[in-house]
């Protein structure tokens, strides 16, 4: 018989992150209806906190997929992004904060409430989304401009990583995938 210590185990899920940003959000929205955040709500985000710092360290999801080491604003950014993806029950509160906007991927305004920039900040966010940024370079995010209401796309292949699903295959550069077994025959 395996013994197994059952209390060292951790599961690796981002149920914190996506339970984060959906307080987040809905606090965004009693905001902006002029109410406050329930204290219940302000002491469950202080420990869902905890709990996503905790899972962004070296074992951790995060890590698990590769992304290991980030800036804690590059982890908001992605979980931002790819929370639409990973929970798309949250898509009707993302379009909800954001109308008017055709997709329901968060836009560097939203981002800016959600994760409470004020304007002396907005410097770091906008390098943090930069052409140049390492989200951008390493194609986990897509934009195809800093404009405040152009979506922040995840990278083609950011869920299926965190997913833990096998990455799409892809035709090399100017070529056309073609899903026949070759033969010489």
């Amino acid at each position: 018989m395996m013994n197994v210590a059952t209390e060292a185990y951790i599961p690796v899920t981002l149920n914190a992150e996506w339970e984060r940003i959906e307080l987040l959000a809905n606090g965004l929205l009693l905001l902006r209806q002029g109410k406050e955040m329930p204290e219940e709500w302000v002491d469950k985000l202080k420990r869902l906190q905890q709990q996503v710092e905790k899972g962004r360290g070296t074992h951790g999801l995060w890590a698990v997929a590769g992304l290991a080491g980030l800036d804690p604003l590059l982890y908001d950014i992605l979980a931002c992004a790819v929370v639409i993806e990973m929970q798309p029950r949250l898509t009707w509160l993302f379009q909800q904060l954001q109308p008017g906007v055709s997709q329901p991927y968060p836009t560097l305004a939203l981002l800016q409430e959600l994760l409470a920039f004020d304007s002396s900040e907005m410097p770091v966010l906008y390098t943090a989304l930069s052409e140049t940024s390492l989200l951008r370079a390493a194609h986990l995010i897509r934009m195809e401009s800093t404009d405040p209401l152009q979506p922040i796309i995840p990278g083609p292949d950011l869920a299926a990583r965190l997913f833990g699903l096998p990455l799409a295959e892809k035709a090399p550069p100017s070529s056309i995938r073609v899903k026949q077994r070759a033969s010489w025959q």
